[in-house]
């Protein structure tokens, strides 16, 4: 079967940027019918609830744990104004009698967390500079490998 494509891979295959604008990404085709498909099929075992795995994977990809490699900003900031709204997943479960993120979202993204920390928590000439979110980033890189170092 090959090397499968991870849920960072298929989402990205599905976000569409306007010619010359990198800073507002339609992100709407990660929450089709054909970008959950598809992610589903690159999957070595179906999973049980492949829905609710399916907005589990995307949205620990918005939130950057379980040592998931997250979104860029521009695309965590669409994608989060989209899940936030009531059914965000509707086109992509349509088909099935779901109930999967009726309510929207209300966690914060991965860098939403870096700032809020960022400004909680450090002095202006670090959050300037970039260190603190540097730091963050490494941090999580330390635990990921410890992580996986007993997995």
């Amino acid at each position: 079967m090959g090397k499968s494509k991870t849920t960072l891979q298929i989402c990205r295959k599905y976000i569409k940027y306007l010619e010359g604008d990198t800073l507002k990404p339609d992100v709407s085709g990660i929450f089709s019918r054909d970008c959950f498909e598809e992610w589903v099929e690159t999957r070595r075992s179906k999973p049980k609830q492949p829905e609710e795995s399916f907005r589990r994977a995307v949205t620990a990809h918005i939130r950057g744990t379980d040592c998931r490699q997250p979104f860029k900003q521009e695309e965590e900031e669409a994608i989060l104004a989209w899940v936030r709204r009531k059914g965000a997943f509707d086109k992509a479960f349509h088909k099935n009698d779901k109930r999967i993120g009726n309510v929207g979202f209300r966690g914060l993204g991965y860098h939403e967390k870096l700032k809020q920390s960022a400004s909680t928590s450090s002095s202006t000439s670090e959050l300037e500079s970039g260190q603190t979110a540097a730091k963050a980033s490494n941090l999580k890189e330390i635990e990921c490998k410890k992580i996986n170092r007993f997995t």
